[in-house]
């Protein structure tokens, strides 16, 4: 399963582009990349047009809690 980053970072987008096309702020992005928290059901089918994936795997992505090595392997990636 992917998770919320993984999608992103597929779609080579960063967690500010998502946040100015959803009209959110950075750090929900970030809270729900981290699986503290979850879009609301509106934004889904446009992550899932940012993403170049469907909504279903969106919510699925949704659901996938990301295990903390994974979020660490991300962070480096970018660092």
């Amino acid at each position: 399963m992917s998770t919320l980053a993984g999608l992103r970072a597929r779609a080579g987008l960063t967690q500010a582009d998502v946040a100015k096309a959803l009209d959110v702020t950075q750090a929900a992005i970030s809270v729900w990349e981290r699986g503290d928290g979850k879009p609301k059901l509106a934004k889904i089918p446009i992550l899932a047009r940012l993403y170049g994936t469907t909504e279903q795997a969106i919510l699925a992505a949704c659901m996938e809690k990301p295990s903390k090595s994974s979020y660490y392997v991300m962070k480096r990636k970018r660092g």
